[in-house]
């Protein structure tokens, strides 16, 4: 699936496309916490996969999920507040994913926090 910024939705992949996708899955309703798992997901993802990023091996996206498009992904993974969510595509299917639940364990150490979600995306992208 790709993220579509202009109408906030997530489309899918070409058949033969290889990514790992960083999702932050929110809804309209938005809180100082909430905003803050956000920014260090995303400032942790662009500084230590940059090269990812570039070419379109990790991609970031954000989506929300009280909207009717996106709500299927509260049943995909099993959403029941915000999340960071890593999923694994292979030749168009996906084939992974992980929920990062410690998120909102580590909110409070941007340190802690960066560093856990950087070692759960390298290992996640590692596994093939």
């Amino acid at each position: 699936t790709t993220y579509d910024r202009k109408t906030d939705s997530v489309k899918p992949l070409s058949p033969s496309a290889d990514v790992d996708i960083v999702y932050y899955f929110m809804t309209s309703a938005r809180c100082p916490s909430c905003m803050k798992i956000e920014a260090f997901t995303k400032e942790a993802v662009q500084n230590n996969f940059t090269d990812y990023l570039k070419d379109g091996r990790i991609e970031w996206h954000i989506v929300q999920v009280d909207k009717p498009e996106n709500r299927h992904f509260i049943k995909d993974y099993q959403l029941y507040t915000k999340s960071v969510v890593l999923v694994k595509i292979r030749n168009g299917e996906e084939v992974n994913w992980k929920n990062l639940e410690r998120v909102w364990q580590l909110l409070y150490d941007k340190n802690d926090f960066q560093a856990y979600i950087s070692q759960e995306v390298k290992s996640f992208i590692e596994k093939g």
